[in-house]
């Protein structure tokens, strides 16, 4: 959650740790070359980046009273998180879409993306507002987290916009398979090429890529932090947009589309939100489901207090920046740090 990210920066502050976060496509030569291009303005204004994570995960069944592997200590491998019995019929991989254990597939997958998003646009803290909407939507399981999620991310002069789908769907763009855009007046970067507005290839990036293992070893070796390419407070930063996301989700309220359309009519960012919207309605509808009989859930929109990594005015959506820990699995407090 957003309060332990926080923990790790101070922590690793307190004891002059090296510490390196597994968002490991900043080790990509040709992608810090495309993200190099951007910070010296050759891609000209850039307000959007959009992260897409397109992949159909299915159903996980139940649910249904699963035995214990009889070899995993639960106690031990829950740690914070209550003793519930199993429900799910796979006990490894499917923790993933439980909200005690999991954060569904923006924080499984779609941190990678947003990760590289921020990095290009060059945003750092957690911005100004954020609003999410989506739903399990296609089938009924014992699964808890969103399978199709939008997340909108106010950075003031810049946005990002994640997408996430895990029901069958076309690809996002018809000529560029990426999963990540950065939209300029100059063209686009996708991935680890330049496109035109018309999705031409222009250019294909080259780099040397290193060993995001290596570069960790090596930044233990110099005892210097900013020889890291993913320090933890990147991480912390790029996985708490994901945590604020699934916030404003678990705050929201199913409602019909005509007025998911209105309210999203209200929140002000550099994307077409309600362009947005439609394409998601168009892809749940393809994948066979009933918007009518399922709505969609739209989450709360939330205003943050950046510095203070806390929402402005919403004790309800404070309460899940951390969690109550089973004992004895309990976190420090920052005073305690």
């Amino acid at each position: 959650n957003v309060a332990e990210g926080r923990r790790l920066v101070q922590a690793a502050r307190k004891l002059g740790r090296i510490c390196q976060t597994g968002t490991q496509n900043r080790s990509r030569g040709n992608l810090a070359e495309a993200i190099r291009y951007i910070h010296e303005g050759k891609l000209g204004e850039v307000k959007l980046a959009r992260s897409i994570i397109y992949g159909g995960r299915g159903s996980i069944g139940g649910p249904v009273e699963t035995p214990m592997p009889p070899r995993c200590d639960y106690h031990l491998w829950a740690g914070p998180a209550p003793l519930t019995k199993l429900t799910r019929a796979r006990f490894h991989y499917d923790w993933h879409w439980m909200w005690d254990t999991g954060n569904g597939d923006i924080g499984n997958s779609n941190v990678h993306s947003i990760d590289i998003c921020r990095w290009g646009l060059g945003v750092t803290g957690l911005g100004r507002s954020v609003v999410s909407y989506g739903g399990r939507l296609g089938y009924t399981d014992v699964g808890e987290t969103p399978n199709s999620q939008i997340g909108v991310f106010d950075f003031g002069d810049k946005t990002i916009v994640s997408e996430t789908r895990g029901l069958k769907t076309a690809p996002f763009h018809p000529k560029i398979k990426a999963m990540w855009f950065f939209y300029g007046t100059e063209g686009i970067i996708a991935e680890t090429g330049l496109y035109d507005p018309d999705g031409n290839l222009v250019k294909a990036f080259e780099g040397k890529s290193v060993s995001h293992f290596a570069n960790f070893l090596d930044a233990v070796r110099s005892r210097k932090q900013e020889d890291l390419k993913a320090e933890i407070l990147e991480g912390h930063q790029s996985s708490a947009l994901c945590h604020l996301a699934n916030i404003s989700y678990r705050l929201g309220e199913k409602m019909p589309l005509p007025e998911m359309r209105k309210r999203l009519g209200d929140v002000e960012v550099h994307d077409d939100v309600r362009e947005t919207l439609d394409r998601t309605r168009h892809y749940l509808v393809e994948a066979g489901v009933d918007l009518e009989q399922t709505p969609m859930t739209l989450g709360r929109h939330l205003r943050l207090h950046p510095e203070k990594e806390a929402f402005l005015d919403d004790a309800e959506a404070d309460g899940l920046l951390a969690r109550d820990y089973r004992a004895p699995f309990v976190v420090p407090k920052e005073s305690e740090i």
